[in-house]
């Protein structure tokens, strides 16, 4: 895969992104309509009067109304994931067009799509490893009314009133309603919608790599090359997989880390090449840690901890062996206490 068609890979991963922003940017009308009805059930009538049958009742009917509000932005959104995944699938064949000019790519149905997003577990690590999307976003619903009607339930039982009750749920003025539940509610709806754009994108792309592995051999793992990347996507960055082999991102909530397909009989990536970066282009074979070797110590202790980058600076292995060590088979970060016992003389020589 040529220069060109590596740079448009990454100018892929900054629309994605961009998308993202789009989709999130959807549920604003969805959260007036929340704020609007809670305002509306909680203002009929003070709470401190409700018996606990009544306040029940009222309770049943907030759950219900918020339901249908979230239910009818979840089922937009599920819709809006397909288009993510064809746009996606037709992005990869427009690459590989450009690449291999003599080959007709195969885009994926619609249906093989579907099949791939919703069937394919996402891949983040943790809680919520091992879920499928439709869950995933389910279980994202019922816990912000759980955290809705409990913060009600909660406040009729200390004694608030209406007027309190309800500024608990926007939050206030002053603090332009930042320290209300719904702006939980709000950042949830970030996250959840981030990671289903990923998760869609991911299998979209590995599902186009599936049905032309006449052409294509495997995956490259791309971390995004800044200081918000995660120890888990530090150590991935750069890996490669087979087609039907290994884990895809996202690889936890919010995930930014994607992946290159890897042509057969291709050249070396790096000689031919560019990444972006924080602070400008790199060669493409520049992993994680070899890019973050060349920033400031300041800069490296602030995004993997002082010790840890003491240890990766004066302990004496290379990146790659640095990188290694990271993750442990569990899929979790391997703590100080840890890497002592696996490399006591890089301590050693770090002075730790």
């Amino acid at each position: 895969m040529g220069s060109d068609q590596i740079s448009d890979t990454i100018r892929n991963a900054v629309l994605l992104e961009s998308l993202k922003s789009s989709e999130v940017e959807k549920f604003a009308p969805f959260l007036r309509q929340i704020d609007r009805s809670l305002r509306e059930q909680l203002g009929k009538s003070e709470l401190t009067e409700f018996k606990r049958a009544r306040l029940d009742a009222m309770l049943k009917q907030v759950d219900g109304a918020l339901a249908g509000i979230l239910t009818q932005y979840t089922d937009q959104m599920q819709l809006d994931l397909m288009d993510v995944a064809v746009w996606q699938a037709t992005a990869e064949a427009v690459l590989i067009g450009a690449a291999v000019p003599s080959y007709t790519a195969t885009i994926p149905a619609l249906a093989t799509l579907k099949t791939a997003a919703f069937r394919s577990p996402l891949g983040i690590k943790g809680a919520d490893g091992g879920k499928l999307l439709t869950p995933f976003i389910e279980d994202w619903s019922k816990a912000e009314r759980s955290r809705v009607t409990g913060a009600i339930r909660q406040g009729w039982f200390e004694g608030k009133t209406s007027s309190e009750i309800i500024r608990t749920l926007r939050g206030t003025k002053d603090m332009k309603y930042a320290d209300g539940l719904l702006a939980i509610t709000s950042r949830n709806a970030d996250a959840v919608t981030r990671t289903a754009v990923q998760h869609v994108a991911s299998q979209a792309r590995n599902q186009f790599a599936r049905q032309n592995s006449d052409i294509l051999q495997g995956v490259k793992i791309i971390a995004t090359l800044d200081g918000r990347t995660t120890a888990y996507c530090r150590a991935a960055d750069g890996t490669e997989y087979a087609i039907e082999e290994g884990p895809r991102p996202p690889f936890h909530i919010r995930c930014r880390t994607s992946f290159i397909l890897i042509l057969k009989d291709a050249p070396s990536m790096g000689a031919l090449a560019d990444r972006s970066s924080m602070n400008g282009q790199v060669q493409a074979d520049t992993s994680y840690y070899e890019w973050i070797k060349t920033q400031p110590a300041a800069f490296q202790d602030t995004v993997i901890g002082k010790a840890r980058a003491k240890l990766f600076r004066d302990g004496g292995m290379t990146p790659e062996q640095f990188s290694d060590l990271q993750i442990g088979n569990n899929f979790k970060p391997r703590t100080l206490d840890q890497l002592r016992q696996m490399v006591p003389e890089a301590f050693d020589r770090a002075g730790l």
